[in-house]
């Protein structure tokens, strides 16, 4: 029977001090899905090419455990600069799936201005026994923002758990609050902000405020991974994906993933927000139209440096949700005429060419489509492409990436004449 326990340094108290961002905490758990915004994707992206071929880095989130056997195998190669082998250490140390935090209570100065490159950030409360792990965190962050005419400070707070049963099931959760004073001169959201609702006060110190959610429940077994979530999806090749980026707040939906040697399988059916919910005079009774989203992607890798993909993403509503669309591979776009031809379907091709220094990459994504009219003026025709190229280099040892992307998406794609049937989640675009 093994036992850890940790008190963590307030890290409210680290931005007090140095004014500082304060970065989420990475989970202890194995199957914990790492957020598709975190830096280590674009660390790991590097080496894809070279050394981690079953990754597949254009379908995120992954999990705690597959990202640090990515950063496993990057540990052998040789040709790691002294400077690339501490920062690729540094990121497996706080992967690590065996490891929970330090034990013990720590110092508080010790943990503020004292920092070691093999700690792992230490947290309120982590238990282990036999394969069952726990993690509870509280982080707090403080920053000043300035738009050239006003300076105003925002406040975050936020909570943490997160838990495995055994080497296949995890829980997890993570709630945030951000606070920023009300400023006639400075009226945008914070970034973090990506739609919703914003609660305003106006009593006493007048200030606005939102809220966001995340958590999920999963598990792997022989037939694949099935998840309930409200976490973010980003499918593409490039970090502005056309088919489904990080622009809009997370939604919740149900997932399955599975692969077959050279061929995966990556499903969801998920809830949407729509855009034009009415207030009615009494708030309690406002009622919003119901809407989904459906989608997934076959991979296919002929090679282990290339990447083939084609993408169904669906939307629909206005209604129940239609059990067709529950089947993870069936073909989306003879379904939906099937279903009377009412919902806006949308498909991308997509493909990927890894070597050790360079990433090629190009998507095309179909809006609408009629042959005979692909190549004329007609206002249906709504289609975007992208193509890119990634340098991974070093400039004085020191690693960086250098990315050169063309984006080109024509008038009115990804509209609807339904808002229940419109490419938006919470009033924000998914592509």
């Amino acid at each position: 029977m093994k036992h850890k326990f940790a008190i963590k340094c307030c890290p409210g108290i680290r931005a007090l001090f140095m004014i500082l961002v304060f970065g989420g905490i990475l989970g202890a758990q194995s199957q914990r899905w790492i957020e598709p915004e975190d830096l280590v994707y674009a660390w790991i992206e590097r080496y894809a090419g070279a050394v981690v071929p079953d990754l597949n880095l254009s379908a995120k989130p992954h999990t705690q455990k597959e990202l640090y056997e990515a950063l496993q195998m990057i540990e052998k190669l040789s040709s790691l600069s002294e400077k690339e082998r501490r920062i690729n250490h540094y990121w497996r140390q706080q992967l690590n799936p065996e490891k929970l935090s330090d034990s013990g209570i720590k110092p508080l100065f010790k943990n503020v201005l004292h920092f070691q490159e093999d700690a792992i950030e230490p947290a309120i409360w982590s238990w282990s026994r036999g394969g069952d792990t726990l993690r509870i965190d509280l982080h707090e962050m403080l920053r000043l923002e300035n738009n050239g005419e006003a300076l105003r400070p925002i406040w975050k707070d936020g909570i943490h758990f997160s838990a495995n049963v055994g080497a296949r099931a995890a829980i997890f959760l993570d709630g945030v609050r951000y606070l920023y004073l009300q400023n006639e001169q400075f009226l945008q959201p914070p970034k973090e902000f990506k739609g919703g609702r914003i609660g305003e006060n106006d009593e006493g110190v007048q200030y606005n405020s939102f809220e966001a959610a995340r958590g999920g429940i999963s598990y792997i077994g022989d037939f694949g991974r099935f998840s309930l979530a409200k976490y973010p999806i980003l499918w593409g090749n490039s970090d502005r994906s056309l088919i489904l980026s990080g622009n809009a707040p997370a939604f919740s939906w149900l997932g399955w993933k599975k692969s077959w040697q050279k061929i995966s399988l990556n499903f969801f059916h998920g809830s949407l927000m729509p855009q034009d919910c009415p207030i009615p005079s009494d708030s309690l009774g406002r009622q919003c139209v119901k809407k989904y989203i459906v989608g997934h992607r076959w991979e296919l890798k002929p090679r282990p440096s290339i990447e083939l993909a084609f993408y169904e993403v669906y939307l629909y509503g206005n209604r129940t949700m239609e059990l067709d669309y529950f089947i993870p591979p069936i073909l989306l776009y003879p379904t939906e005429h099937d279903l009377m031809d009412r919902d806006n379907g949308t498909m991308a091709f997509e493909a990927t060419v890894r070597r050790s220094a360079f990433k090629l990459y190009g998507t095309l994504f179909l809006d609408e489509l009629r042959l005979s009219e692909l190549f004329g003026f007609w206002w249906g025709n709504k289609q975007g492409i992208q193509a890119g190229v990634s340098l991974f280099g070093n400039l004085s040892s020191f690693p960086i990436n250098t990315t050169v992307e063309l984006t080109a998406i024509r008038p009115w794609t990804y509209t609807h004449k339904y808002d229940w049937n419109s490419y938006i989640h919470h009033g924000a675009g998914l592509g």
